[in-house]
């Protein structure tokens, strides 16, 4: 499977609401102490970019 990969960080991050560079910075360091949450959201960005490559 081919993920586009600024679509599918768009998806990982489309939970979040609108968030810029430091904001990332912080979600990103957040995930880093819950990785099993980490897993999840990039499992659901990787089939909403499938989904939306389907389309």
């Amino acid at each position: 499977m081919y993920l586009d990969e600024g679509r599918t960080v768009d998806g990982l991050f489309n939970p979040f609401g609108d968030v810029d560079d430091d904001d990332r910075y912080r979600v990103c360091t957040t995930l880093d102490k819950f990785p099993d949450y980490a897993d999840d959201l990039w499992s659901a960005a990787a089939s909403l970019a499938e989904g939306r490559a389907r389309a």
